[in-house]
């Protein structure tokens, strides 16, 4: 999900991989590795691809981010009651 937010990220902002790669100074099999979902993206990642996007990090990892599912959470009677 992650790599076909990018992607669709890259053509919002009609950015190619390897326009994308040129701007971060890597070859574009690097882009490619994450834009497939091959090689999953690390928080450093998100600042220099956001620049080369012409947004801020959190725009972009708020973009990456928003079809995730949520993670599933319990609250403290939860825990409480499960012992």
């Amino acid at each position: 999900m992650i790599a076909a937010s990018l992607r669709a990220e890259m053509a919002r902002h009609r950015v190619s991989g390897r326009a994308l790669a040129d701007a971060l100074g890597h070859n574009p099999q690097w882009v490619q590795h994450r834009t497939s979902g091959r090689v999953p993206l690390t928080s450093d990642d998100i600042r220099p691809i956001a620049s080369a996007l012409g947004v801020t990090p959190n725009e972009l990892a708020d973009r990456l981010f928003a079809d995730l599912p949520p993670l599933a959470t319990t609250s403290a009677t939860d825990d409480a009651s499960a012992h």
